[in-house]
């Protein structure tokens, strides 16, 4: 299931807006990578392990400062790991 409303990810810890990249919307820093990408896997059922294997470069760190970040706002749907 997709996020329906967007998190606003401004202050999220390795998270950069690079007009450049994605036409400026928020990923993970030095990545193409959405932020929401990784939290929407995590909110469907997947591992933090699952999402390291299936998005290259994803680490530990990412995860945790996004998963952090979106449960201080209300939108992680289970416990973090």
């Amino acid at each position: 299931m997709v996020t329906t409303e967007k998190i606003d990810w401004h202050g999220c810890p390795g998270v950069e807006f690079d007009p450049n990249k994605m036409s400026g919307a928020a990923n993970i820093r030095g990545m193409r990578i959405a932020p929401d990408a990784v939290l929407d896997n995590f909110n469907d059922g997947m591992s933090a392990e699952w999402i390291k294997e299936n998005f290259e470069g994803v680490q530990d760190v990412d995860i945790r400062n996004i998963l952090s970040f979106a449960s201080e706002h209300g939108f992680l749907r289970r416990p973090m790991p």
